[in-house]
């Protein structure tokens, strides 16, 4: 049996914000359960990481599904485009639509760092760094939040990696933070 869902909800675009709604048609076994349509909606969010393993006659089993978090999946995918073709435009447009807010543009440089750590070859990252910087279209602030945030995170990262990413970034004149992690990871920056 197949189930419309209309979820109807206002976007807070100032001044005056907009009545948006969304459509899903669905054979979900959620959905042929008898029960209001908005226990339903609130059923399906509540368990949205779940995936059914085993429907029994009145219980449903959930069983935990991996998250894939769709910003970091298209940062890094812009990444890997700006690596083969040195467009920036691409990254500067998502930014500019997808990164208003500054815990965004926060989130975008974490991802970008995390990337850094990841790659035999920084080279690239460190002169897209260098130019998201020089051209303003990311803040030193949002690098060295990105960063703090990172090594939050409790990861260990390549020595010479993190020594070539910090002299980078003090030299950009990202100093906020920076002090606390080169403490931190007892790193010497010889400039």
């Amino acid at each position: 049996m197949y189930t419309k869902i209309e979820y109807v909800w206002l976007d807070g675009y100032k001044p005056e914000p907009n009545l948006r709604s969304k459509i899903k048609i669905t054979n979900n076994v959620i959905d042929n359960i008898s029960i209001e349509i908005r226990d339903k909606i609130l059923l399906q969010n509540l368990v949205s990481d779940y995936v059914v393993e085993q429907p029994k006659k009145s219980k449903l089993i959930f069983k935990k599904k991996k998250i894939v978090n769709s910003f970091e999946s298209k940062v890094d995918g812009l990444i890997n485009d700006y690596i083969v073709s040195d467009d920036t435009s691409v990254i500067e447009n998502f930014i500019l639509i997808n990164c208003v807010e500054t815990t965004d543009k926060n989130k975008f440089c974490e991802v970008v760092l995390a990337y850094y750590f990841t790659l035999n070859n920084t080279d690239k990252i460190i002169e897209l760094i260098k130019y998201l910087v020089t051209e303003q279209v990311l803040f030193k602030s949002n690098f060295s939040r990105g960063l703090l945030s990172l090594y939050n995170l409790g990861n260990e990262y390549n020595q010479n990696k993190e020594n070539l990413l910090l002299q980078t970034l003090k030299n950009l004149g990202i100093t906020k933070g920076l002090e606390t992690l080169l403490g931190k990871h007892n790193i010497e920056i010889i400039i």
